[in-house]
């Protein structure tokens, strides 16, 4: 094989992987997914519910007047507390996840939701929790 056929198959193969990489596939992207409440009525002060997902979360943190209460992180299913000022279509806590792309893999389920006044529970109708980017 001479020098010139070498050259020309190292250049092909060079470039035959430098097109792998614009294939657009990527890995994991972590970051942090938003938890938001819709509620039919104003006062309320406390919802717990189920996160699962596809893979443990990795971290929570509070929305503006609220307080998370969080089950041992580690399983694909976390039950959360959160008390606070709850309104309608607010960002109540937000979690850290390894992949933000996977995100309609995540349902977040509510089991009760407290009047803040007199600690009373809800009926659930009406009331929703949305995992969003």
């Amino acid at each position: 094989m001479t020098r010139g056929v070498r050259m020309l198959l190292a250049a092909l193969a060079l470039a035959g992987v430098a097109g792998c990489k614009s294939d657009g596939i990527s890995g994991p992207v972590s970051g942090n997914l938003k938890i938001k409440l819709t509620t039919p009525n104003v006062g309320d002060g406390a919802v717990m519910f189920t996160l699962t997902g596809p893979v443990a979360i990795t971290d929570t943190a509070s929305g503006a007047s609220a307080r998370v209460f969080a089950g041992p992180l580690g399983g694909l299913t976390t039950k959360f507390i959160v008390t606070g000022t709850l309104a309608n279509g607010a960002t109540i806590m937000t979690v850290g996840v390894v992949d933000v792309n996977k995100v309609a893999e995540y349902t977040a389920t509510i089991q009760q939701v407290a009047v803040s006044s007199d600690h009373s529970l809800r009926a659930l109708s009406g009331y929703k929790l949305s995992v969003t980017r």
